[in-house]
């Protein structure tokens, strides 16, 4: 006789970030046993219980912790709206091409993570380079297969460089995706290739 377990709906009562491979791992685990399941309903399982012991027994600081956290997200916001109108709207591949790509990331002394970013930088480099051939109105297919070869070659890279990409990377390397697709005329394809990454 199969027993059917009856759950209450979770409650979101805050947010938290579950590295990627997580996420993977705990998503297919949720497949595994025939559920319907994703990223949210996830974080929230993982989380709720920790965010529900806070409200009720640290709740001042909680509130605060969360009204910081949406003062921060909103001031992000504003930057990214500044950035789409100073530099995205007038983004070319000659001015990525000329820019020291990752600037940040000179100035992490780790020489391991300094050869790690050699490597993404000199891929990213022939990334621009087949992009500039193929001219100023390229084809979607054409950038497609390329973006998604370069989505490939960091998925196996980072998996062999024992997930290099932190937070901190995968917002650099998607920020330099998406003003590629800027640059091209393909802003649409941002959302497939953050699809068909895995880190």
């Amino acid at each position: 006789m199969t027993q059917i377990l009856l759950l209450k709906p979770a409650v979101v009562i805050g947010n938290e970030y579950i590295p990627r491979p997580a996420e993977v791992k705990a998503f297919a685990k949720v497949k595994m046993i025939g559920s319907v399941g994703s990223w949210g309903a996830i974080s929230a399982i993982v989380t709720a219980p920790d965010h529900e012991d806070r409200a009720l027994h640290d709740r001042e600081k909680w509130l605060l912790e969360d009204l910081a956290h949406l003062e921060q997200q909103n001031e992000k916001a504003a930057i990214e709206q500044q950035r789409v109108v100073e530099r995205l709207s007038r983004i070319k591949l000659d001015m990525l091409r000329k820019e020291r790509l990752f600037p940040e990331w000179d100035k992490r002394s780790d020489p391991v993570f300094q050869k790690f970013a050699t490597r993404v930088r000199s891929e990213a480099d022939h990334l621009l380079e087949s992009c500039s051939k193929l001219g100023l109105r390229p084809k979607r297919p054409e950038v497609r297969r390329l973006l998604l070869q370069f989505i490939d070659w960091l998925n196996d890279f980072d998996e062999c460089s024992e997930n290099m990409i932190e937070t901190d990377e995968r917002d650099d390397l998607m920020q330099f995706l998406e003003e590629v697709c800027w640059a091209i005329k393909q802003k649409a394809l941002l959302e497939e290739l953050d699809e068909h990454r895995h880190w």
